[in-house]
């Protein structure tokens, strides 16, 4: 297993781990797009039949409720399937909007499941399981009454297929793909996991949501003035950022942070690593500097470091100094 520049994972072979899905929605009727349209982030409103569209459902505030990835078979029938996010959490906050649409929403994550097949051989093997050619990023194919699309998982290019009891895809000749491993691919890729990492407490931006699962350009939808208002001040105050620690694995999460005996964030997620753990930490970006420390207790040692310094203002601008400046001085 090696990381790449981007911090993707990548595993020689071929490998599968398979779960329980978490939330997985069927919306159906006349009005199904329109509506979905009016309540995600993203624009779906030119999307083809077997596209997929990531985005997210926020509140009044423009904090983040949930996430979906939305994969529309026909203008009448849409699936959102949410990784982390309870399907309850979504049903009740689309039917909190329903008033006099034609739109059904119905419940399918109890009889599903999730296999995400990744390493160098997955793409062969998958597609010559399914016997046809595998989706393109932004698609995705019908399989065994489920759905086989690309995910997002900091794997490389790794597959998600969707499927429920009973029709699942045979793991023969598949090895097993650790939960933990998966987990390091998340924290490494910095992919927030909703509504864990990033939740109603939260701004998309704050966990860079904000690239990936949002269209500033569609009309409206549930927080779409305090989104619009955000991206014209052009930064947040805190920020989802990577650490790592020695030691065990926090007791309890989130688990808080301090510098100088003043809590600076918490630790949202965590994975035991070759060094201690790694994991996504909500931090303030105040003063944060590159290759900070913080303690777990107020008067604790700090034995936990900023391994994640994209995003600090104090490394952009050294950064840029740096870049100015002459070769021989560089």
């Amino acid at each position: 297993m090696e990381m790449n520049e981007l911090r993707n994972l990548f595993l020689e072979g071929r490998f599968a781990c398979r779960s329980r899905i978490a939330g997985l929605l069927r919306l159906s009727g006349e009005d199904a797009a329109v509506f979905l349209q009016g309540q995600i982030t993203q624009d779906i409103r030119s999307t083809h039949d077997f596209t997929k569209s990531y985005g997210l459902f926020l509140n009044q505030k423009g904090k983040v409720l949930a996430d979906a990835h939305a994969l529309k078979v026909n203008p009448m029938e849409w699936w959102l399937w949410s990784e982390a996010t309870p399907s309850g959490i979504v049903r009740e906050h689309l039917e909190n909007y329903i008033v006099a649409d034609d739109v059904e929403v119905s419940d399918f994550s109890s009889g599903w499941t999730v296999t995400t097949f990744a390493g160098t051989g997955a793409a062969d093997g998958l597609r010559a399981r399914l016997g046809r050619d595998l989706p393109a990023p932004g698609g995705f194919v019908a399989a065994n009454e489920g759905f086989v699309l690309q995910g997002q998982r900091g794997l490389g290019i790794s597959w998600e297929w969707l499927a429920p009891a009973g029709r699942e895809a045979p793991l023969d000749g598949w090895e097993p793909l650790a939960a933990e491993v998966m987990e390091n691919a998340r924290i490494g890729a910095r992919l927030p996991r909703v509504p864990v990492d990033i939740g109603p407490a939260d701004l998309p931006a704050e966990g860079g949501l904000d690239a990936t699962a949002i269209s500033f350009t569609k009309g409206c939808y549930l927080g779409q003035e305090i989104m619009a208002r955000l991206k014209a001040m052009g930064q947040v105050r805190r920020r989802l950022l990577r650490v790592t620690g020695a030691g065990p694995l926090p007791e309890t999460l989130p688990a808080p942070l301090y510098r100088a005996g003043r809590k600076i964030g918490e630790i949202r997620s965590a994975v035991t690593c070759r060094t201690g753990f790694a994991g996504l930490a909500m931090l303030s970006l105040a003063g944060l500097e590159p290759e900070a420390v913080f303690a777990c207790t107020p008067d604790g040692e700090a034995a936990v470091k900023l391994s994640d310094d994209d995003f600090l203002p104090a490394a952009r601008a050294g950064r840029a100094q740096a870049e100015s400046r002459p070769d021989h001085l560089v």
